[in-house]
């Protein structure tokens, strides 16, 4: 359905219904109002063709001709958009809801679907210029400190074992540097420090000397050759740290920053929300304290599989913060049973979405959730690659997406998962793997730049207590902001590494 906002525009409705009560949301327009203009807002720009295709025809002056470098980390190869050649129609038809003639709407998608090509082109243009070659690549196993409790970072006895990850470092020909990390997380996946810091030392270091980092197609498909998929992308986490540096690697030789490469125009700031995953109700008010004291708003809780206990965490966090972003996440902890009793109960004490309430390969119980309606279905472990995201789209299983770059090889695949979510029309979370530093700005860079409309689950800052960066990350008013310099936007520190190292992996 429709409604109409304060300047006249349409604005898309999806409505979630159950027996019990009718409850309606408007994705990305109640929490953070855009600062600007924003493509999002007008349709989402895959490679600025998805954009150009949702303007009318006639509202288009024909696009330039020529050829690009192809697809890659500049957008989808211009050469693929279709050649338009009307010009604007005065003309409004008979019965028609709407004038075809250029309004703002018309404007603004026009503005952002040619930004997007003009930075593709451009993209593709000074790389075609720049001349470098992978000489080195890099891997430092590390642990970060953690501080508070995180039911993932926990040892015998609930001791903090420390927050495992991967810093990568590939080095071109001509000196230039990248960084990537991969944050490996076993209580969360199948992928442990171990598993990534051998797989690239033996097998994709290898396949990557002498490569050009910006062949990203050649480069992936080197990967997938040596460390082949299963139902979905082999070692996702481990390639999404070798992702991240060569957009790192590739963005500093082109001197640009993610929103530059992709010609977007979003948020500088990330509004957050504080994860509370209490051992007791009796922590729960100190938890928030904690948060509110850090100026966080929004509040995400750990859930399942006690549904007593779940439900009243929640009734407490709504009676304390009654305004924020509540978020139920059950990390698949739940059977369908159990999850289609407890979400109609959830919503009625106001938790706006339910994530991964099942685990990710119980697929019918997906589907009988979304049909319910209790509550927008989110998904997030069972979201690997594009390929699985396409299906469970097409077979109705979810509302959205909690949108995790670690979780799914990288940049390059996140963006084009972000941008199918919003062509369809579902909802685009943000969230991590407490990701620290370099993964850190990869979520922030991309949330940033494709305007998240809700408060991004990004619990590094909360949970982490070190850095290996120059200048760290600060949360300031319970937002962080998004990094603007070119690469990935942020400096390592190389002296801050080697106190952190495991030695023996």
């Amino acid at each position: 359905m429709n409604s109409t906002r304060e300047d006249g525009r349409e604005e898309e409705v999806q409505t979630f219904s159950a027996s019990h009560k009718s409850k309606a949301l408007v994705p990305g327009s109640v929490l953070f109002p855009s600062p600007s203009p924003s493509p999002q807002g007008e349709g989402i720009v895959a490679g600025a063709q998805a954009s150009i295709r949702d303007v009318p025809r006639e509202s288009f002056l024909p696009l330039p001709k020529g050829e690009g470098r192809g697809e890659g980390e500049g957008g989808e190869n211009p050469s693929s958009i279709p050649e338009l050649s009307e010009t604007p129609n005065t003309h409004v038809p008979e019965g028609s809801r709407r004038s075809t003639i250029w309004t703002r709407r018309n404007f603004v998608q026009l503005l952002a679907a040619w930004s997007g090509v003009l930075a593709s082109r451009t993209t593709d243009r000074a790389a075609e210029t720049v001349n470098a070659r992978i000489a080195k690549v890099e891997s430092f196993p590390i642990n970060y400190p953690v501080v508070g409790h995180f039911k993932f970072f926990e040892g015998r006895g609930g001791r903090p074992n420390g927050r495992p990850a991967v810093v990568i470092k590939i080095t071109a020909d001509n000196g230039a540097i990248g960084w990537g990390q991969s944050v490996p997380t076993p209580r969360w996946s199948y992928e442990t420090l171990e598993t990534v810091h051998s797989t690239i030392k033996r097998y994709l270091a290898p396949e990557l000397i002498g490569r050009d980092p910006f062949d990203l197609e050649g480069i992936q498909s080197a990967m997938s050759r040596d460390i082949a998929p299963s139902f979905s992308t082999g070692q996702p986490i481990c390639k999404a740290g070798i992702d991240l540096a060569l957009f790192d690697l590739t963005g500093k030789l082109l001197k640009q920053s993610p929103a530059q490469r992709w010609g977007r125009t979003g948020r500088d700031r990330i509004p957050l929300s504080w994860t509370l995953n209490p051992r007791s109700l009796n922590e729960i008010e100190d938890l928030i304290a904690q948060g509110r004291a850090r100026g966080y708003r929004h509040f995400n809780v750990k859930v399942a599989p006690d549904t007593k206990f779940d439900l009243e965490l929640c009734r407490t966090v709504k009676r304390l913060v009654p305004d924020g972003f509540l978020w139920a996440d059950a990390n698949g902890g739940y059977d369908e049973a159990t999850a289609l009793a407890v979400a109609p109960k959830l919503a009625d004490i106001g938790v706006a979405v339910f994530e991964q309430p099942l685990p990710a390969n119980r697929l019918g119980g997906y589907r009988r959730l979304k049909q319910q309606g209790a509550l927008p279905i989110i998904m997030d472990e069972g979201i690997v690659s594009s390929v699985e995201l396409d299906e469970f789209i097409q077979f109705g299983l979810l509302d959205g997406v909690a949108m995790k770059p670690a979780r799914c090889g990288g940049l390059t695949e996140a963006r084009r998962q972000v941008e199918m979510v919003g062509k369809a029309g579902l909802m685009f979370l943000g969230s991590g793997l407490t990701d620290p530093d370099v993964s850190l700005a990869a979520s922030l860079a991309l949330y940033g730049a494709y305007d998240l409309k809700y408060p991004a689950a990004l619990n590094g800052p909360q949970f982490l207590s070190e850095s290996i960066l120059k200048r760290p990350f600060q949360v300031a008013d319970g937002q962080l902001a998004v990094p603007k310099g070119p690469g990935l936007g942020v400096e390592v520190d190389e002296g801050k590494i080697k106190p952190m190292l495991i030695k023996e992996v």
